[in-house]
This record gives C-alpha cells, structure tokens and sequence, in this order.
C-alpha cells in the first residue's frame, strides 16, 4: 500500500519519497528509491499509465567555449556539429580500440551542449573528456551534484507532463530539448523527450530548490512513483542494455545493437577506425540476444551459455517479467546461433538450466 505524502516548507525530496512508501537504497553513491512497496503496480503504471523515476544519480556534465561542438564531434559517435539548439541525440563514447567507455544522450541547448549519463559513468565520462582537451577553446563541467532528473515514462506519460507545464512547452522530437521556466522567480527547466523503458517518456532536469514541488506535481496530475526495481524489468524487456550490466569496454557498439548512436558520415571520431571498419567489411562474432530462462530462481550474476561441449555466450541481465510470467535475461550469444527457439544451457554455481533465444524487445 503506497503512502501519501505529506509537503511541508523545508521538506526534502527523500522525506516526499519516503512518505510515498519509498525503500531507499544506495545507487552510485546516493540513496534511491529502490520501489515503493509494490513493484508489480510501480511497473503497470509505466505500460498504461505515467510513471515517475527520481535520475538525480545520473551524470549532468555541459560543455562550454567556441569549440564545445567541434571538440565533442570528434569524441563520440554520433553527429553532434548538426545539432540545432533544442536538438539532441544518443551517442558512445569509445576507447580507441572502438569498445564502450560510456553512453550517453547530447543535447544542444545553444550556449552548452548538455551531457546526461548513468550515474556509474559520470566519472569516467568527464575524466575522458578531460583528458582530450588539449588545444580546444572549450571547458568540461560537472553538475551531477547540484542539478536533480526526473522521469516520465509512460504511454500516459505526455498528458501527465502536459498537465504540469502545458503542451507547448513539450519537445516534438525524439532528444528534442525545451527549456521552459515556472513562475517568475523560478530556474529554466529543462524537458528532453526521451524514453529508457520502451514506451514513450520525457527527463526533467530540474535546480534542487524545485525538487519537491515539481515532484508534487507530477504525482497530482497522474503519475505514480517508480522505483529502480519496475525500471530494470521494464529495461530488460525492452532489450535495453546497461553500461556496467550489459556493456563494458570489452563491448563493440555493433555487438551490443547500437546502431542509433552511430553515424557513418561525420568523420573521425575516437575508435571510428574499428567501428567503420566493421560497418563496411566485417560482422560481428556476438551480438546482444535475448532469452527465456527454465528456472524458478534468478541468475545472481553473469551466468556463462554453452552449446555442443563449447562455450557460446553469457546472460548479463535477468528479471522475471511481470507480463511474461517467467525469467527473461539479455546478454551475448554467438551471431549463429541467435534465432529464435534455439537451446543453450546456462550453468551457475552448480546448478543448469536451459536458455532459449528470444527477439528482442522481450515483450512487444
């Protein structure tokens, strides 16, 4: 049963969340709402309704200066000198040897290009970035810290913002950005039409004096809190792959499906040379696949495929799917032996139980 909230002048975001029925956990060094006593609604409010998700992990990093596009555009992977302000993308960033150091979503917002990221990549991202600023007219800053995200997502997701800050105010675009301001003696919001579940959604980077009332907000005109743990399963059914889970730098953008946060035309770009090199010779030997898992219990940790006496892959990420009814996981296969139906065995600490490949997205 979720609790009301109760806003007091001074209250906290956290103290709001806890009202609601939040069970905190630490995430990247901050506490976040795990769930709120009921992941199964938490996650039903996401695929019918509005669900609200509190990012104020995440990574928030702007670049500024004359050569803050020039000087991205030749970091990561997808076009960023295009970029009109309000204009947005996903993108990589890549060792030179083209596997992924970071994900990461682009935005112009005309003075700076704004950075969001996962909160575990945050450091990596900024000191990467860091690192390459050489000769550049640019400067890299990091705002995690002083700047909350919210998310919307849901099918109901655009008529519950709606209901905050009007239609108008809301990006057409997918990685369309607006900025808008809340009463005369607000901070600028910031909206980006973006959806990390599958179904549509929007972030709202918002200054923390705002926090409670935007959140307030939100959970009067419709949307219902929801935790980290709705959000994985929702992320995995989706086919959506996580830095840190899913991804490392041993991955190459091909193999793990990212084809959106690439672009062939734009020049070079740090590990453009295998990335290119693969796009127009090459295939790739794995690619990220989905699964059915045989088993009552959930894979406590990556868990290794094999297939004819020989070791085939691994599953990186597993949930049990509340539409599906049963245990669903993502990870790596052998490129020939991802179609559908087909068998591998997964062992775990003693125990097997059999794999079967799916396609992704998990639940359409």
């Amino acid at each position: 049963m979720r609790g009301k909230a109760t806003v007091t002048n001074g209250s906290s975001l956290k103290e709001v969340q806890q009202a609601e029925g939040a069970i905190l956990v630490t995430q990247d060094g901050s506490l976040m709402p795990l769930h709120y006593g009921d992941p199964h609604q938490e996650y039903l409010a996401v695929r019918n309704g509005a669900g609200l998700l509190d990012f104020s992990h995440w990574g928030k990093i702007t670049i500024t200066g004359p050569d803050r596009k020039p000087f991205l555009h030749g970091l990561v992977t997808n076009e960023v000198k295009n970029l009109s302000r309000g204009q947005g993308n996903y993108s990589l960033f890549l060792t030179p040897q083209g596997k992924i150091q970071a994900d990461l979503w682009v935005y112009d917002r005309g003075e700076d290009l704004l950075l969001i990221t996962y909160g575990n990549l945050r450091k990596i991202l900024a000191e990467g970035l860091e690192k390459y600023l050489i000769m550049d007219d640019a400067e890299v800053h990091d705002h995690s810290g002083n700047l909350l995200l919210f998310s919307i997502q849901g099918l109901q997701s655009e008529e519950c913002l709606a209901r905050v800050v009007g239609h108008d105010h809301l990006p057409g675009d997918e990685y369309g950005l607006s900025e808008i301001t809340l009463g005369e003696e607000s901070s600028p919001l910031c909206i980006m039409r973006v959806s990390h579940t599958g179904k549509p959604g929007f972030d709202c980077l918002i200054p923390p004096q705002q926090g409670v009332e935007f959140w307030t907000k939100l959970i009067a005109a419709g949307a219902r809190p929801v935790g980290l743990h709705a959000l994985d399963v929702l992320r995995i059914e989706a086919g959506i792959p996580l830095r840190g889970r899913d991804l490392d730098d041993r991955v190459i953008p091909q193999e793990a499906g990212l084809h959106k946060a690439l672009s062939f035309t734009k020049g070079c770009y740090v590990g453009q040379e295998v990335v290119a090199r693969l796009h127009f010779r090459g295939h790739v030997n794995r690619e990220l696949t989905g699964f059915v898992l045989k088993t009552e219990d959930l894979p406590q940790e990556t868990v290794k495929l094999w297939h004819g006496g020989k070791e085939v892959g691994a599953i990186t990420s597993a949930c049990f799917s509340y539409t599906r009814g049963e245990i669903i996981g993502l990870g790596f296969l052998r490129s020939k032996l991802r179609q559908k139906g087909t068998v591998t065995t997964a062992l775990e600490a003693g125990r097997e139980f059999a794999a079967v490949v799916d396609e992704l997205p998990l639940v359409k």
